[in-house]
């Protein structure tokens, strides 16, 4: 019996330390659980919290410096929810999923987020995906919003329809 006790124990103490790595979550398809992938979940959850307590420059820290000043958080809010920063109260985010591609240089994090229209008193939900990169190896992971945040023209060589 005691033994049967030990091995409970110890393989809950080997899940609870798999989900604290994991960074409070596996989220789905998570087959391996890596230090890396760790940090990427720590990252994109900073940043939400960031959008969540409105700290817009924060937020725009998470990318690289030479772009954290001319990221435009207040803009990509309106365009994503439809409404203004100041009206939307973010309630909870939850990762989906988060993967790290075959080079470890670039990744991307899906989230489920439940938020509140303050003016309309209307709750909803969105899917919304993170993209990260990273120089090398051993560099932090940067965000990369800057794409959806800049005016884009279409190229006249490319075939769009």
């Amino acid at each position: 019996m005691i033994r049967i006790i030990s091995v409970l124990i110890v393989i809950i103490s080997v899940l609870g330390g798999g989900y604290y790595i994991a960074g409070g979550s596996f989220g789905y398809g998570d087959a391996m659980i890596t230090s890396d992938l760790s940090n990427l979940r720590k990252r994109a959850n900073l940043f939400w919290e960031d959008i969540q307590f409105k700290d817009f420059d924060s937020a725009a820290a998470h990318h690289e410096k030479h772009l954290s000043e001319t990221i435009d958080i207040p803009y990509l809010i309106t365009r994503l929810f439809l409404v203004k920063p100041e009206l939307l109260e973010i309630l909870d985010y939850e990762i989906a999923y988060a993967k790290i591609d075959s080079s470890k240089l670039r990744a991307r994090v899906k989230y489920q987020i439940s938020y509140k229209e303050l003016v309309r008193n209307k709750f909803g939900k969105r899917e919304l995906i993170l993209y990260f990169y990273r120089p090398d190896n051993s560099s932090r992971w940067y965000l990369k919003l800057e794409d959806s945040l800049r005016k884009l023209t279409p190229n006249n060589k490319k075939i769009t329809s």
